[in-house]
């Protein structure tokens, strides 16, 4: 997956949730990558 993808991604997810979310909780596994990558 390219980065920009990849952000393109992050950027969608995101945009569903109203409250913070974390990185390792919903990111990483929503996305199937790493806590790093997000």
């Amino acid at each position: 997956m390219s980065r920009a993808i990849r952000l393109l991604n992050l950027l969608q997810l995101l945009r569903q949730y109203r409250s913070p979310v974390t990185a390792q909780v919903v990111l990483a596994e929503r996305l199937q990558i790493s806590q790093r990558s997000v």
